[in-house]
């Protein structure tokens, strides 16, 4: 994809999502049916603001003809009413739609591992606002001392490769993250391999992923009280590397189902030998250090946590229904996809300057670049907003982005390391040592 066919995607590009909407929701009578619901929702995404009035105007001058606002755009109150009519589930056709018509992340991923698609899975928390009706439908933690606030789970498949969203569930705050991670295990195909921390292994979870014919590269657990008979002894072993095969059956008691027996390959970290991976891939040339390496690929999820609630408003709902939670985070994710697209264009440019000679290959490779990210989520807003109301001036506007985006790149340096930081100020609290107790001594 040259800049060019990119470009001119923007100019169009509430067109393209209008397009792929309209095959998933239905027509229904007035002039704020799901469709214009969720067009709204994802302009306001888009904009970076929380106003009714401004997303339902920008829509107005943009989309006015199609959705039947010529002279004047539905009030506040009656938007309001119409979120109401949204379910859940129209907003992840509607999403699935939209990846569907916009897939140029997926042609050229970031990373790959032996030809294979990696994806990630992990699970947060997200606060909610103070409501009844949001504390009987996800529930609020009893842990919390002060006024109780309700909270959501929310379990993400993340698209390493395209570093987007691939699909996501919520549920209460206590969602059990392997049960919601089995049902989102439907996405993965045959050349997909899956990221997993210590939360995600067992014989059931690999089983299903094996069943979608995918892989997995998962860490184990190895302070966990219940442990298989295999782990455990490759655990009481002082082997690097052991390929087992686990029997459905174990002293008459069905660990997962099925009648065939799971290949497992477990490899210790070379650092530090108490850490374990656990994967389906058992190509004797695929070494430790490969494994590890690639599992680093999923702290890509934990940004992508990061950016959502700080820059894209994650934990920043003004809704205090439950469907509305689902319809705010379905825009997030819509926009956090879009700015996915954005970032495409930028490896590519990395590769085309390799090919001219302007990059060294290593650059591509071995030590890629770094792109802002908070800077390419501000200039997607930009170029969508451009793309409301001037459409001529996007070109211009699109290569001075690729320039500032270049202009601000990072390196990635070879083996170098930050320590993780507690931000919590009661993980702070917890973490901190106590003061040493000195005598004081009298003078005599």
């Amino acid at each position: 994809m040259h800049t060019s066919d990119f470009t001119a995607v923007f100019p169009s590009l509430i067109g393209h999502v209008l397009g792929g909407l309209r095959s998933c929701f239905q027509r229904r009578r007035g002039t704020l049916g799901p469709r214009a619901v969720f067009l709204t929702l994802i302009t306001m995404s888009v904009l970076g603001h929380r106003s009714y009035s401004r997303a339902l105007h920008e829509l107005r001058m943009v989309l006015g003809r199609e959705l039947g606002w010529l002279r004047k755009e539905p009030g506040r109150s009656a938007f309001c009413q119409a979120r109401k009519k949204l379910s859940p589930a129209e907003c992840l056709s509607a999403f699935a739609a939209v990846r569907a018509s916009l897939g140029r992340a997926r042609e050229l991923p970031r990373l790959s591992f032996h030809g294979l698609r990696v994806h990630a899975i992990d699970g947060t928390r997200l606060s909610l606002p103070v409501s009844a009706e949001l504390a009987k439908t996800f529930g609020c933690p009893l842990n919390q001392q002060v006024t109780p606030c309700p909270q959501a789970g929310l379990v993400v498949l993340w698209d390493v490769g395209a570093n987007q969203p691939a699909a996501w569930e919520i549920g209460r705050y206590d969602l059990g993250e392997r049960a919601a991670g089995l049902r989102l295990l439907s996405h993965l195909g045959t050349e997909d391999v899956l990221l997993a921390d210590r939360g995600y292994p067992g014989l059931e979870f690999f089983q299903a992923i094996r069943e979608r014919h995918a892989h997995f590269i998962i860490r184990m657990n190895t302070t966990a009280v219940a442990k298989s008979a295999e782990f455990s002894a490759f655990l009481a072993s002082a082997e690097h590397e052991q390929t087992v095969l686990c029997a459905p059956l174990h002293n008459g008691e069905r660990r997962f189902p099925g009648d065939q027996p799971l290949t497992v390959r477990f490899v210790r970290d070379p650092a530090n030998s108490e850490r374990v991976l656990a994967t389906s891939l058992t190509d004797p040339a695929i070494t430790a250090g490969e494994f590890w390496a690639a599992y680093a690929g999923r702290w890509n999820i934990e940004t992508a946590f990061r950016e959502g609630k700080q820059w894209h408003g994650l934990e920043d709902f003004h809704t205090r229904f439950a469907d509305g939670i689902h319809q705010e985070i379905a825009a997030i994710m819509t926009f956090i996809y879009l700015t996915g697209e954005l970032e495409v264009e930028m490896r590519r440019k990395v590769l085309d300057r390799v090919a001219t000679g302007d990059e060294p290959a290593e650059s591509a490779t071995t030590f890629p670049y770094r792109f802002n990210r908070l800077l390419m989520a501000d200039i997607t807003k930009n170029l969508l907003c451009l793309a409301i109301k001037d459409p001529q001036a996007i070109e211009r506007e699109w290569h001075y982005a690729l320039a500032t985006l270049w202009a601000n790149r990072d390196r990635v340096r070879p083996g170098r390391s930050y320590p993780r930081l507690c931000k919590s100020p009661r993980g702070r609290r917890r973490r901190k040592k106590p003061k040493r107790k000195t005598e004081k001594f009298k003078d005599s």
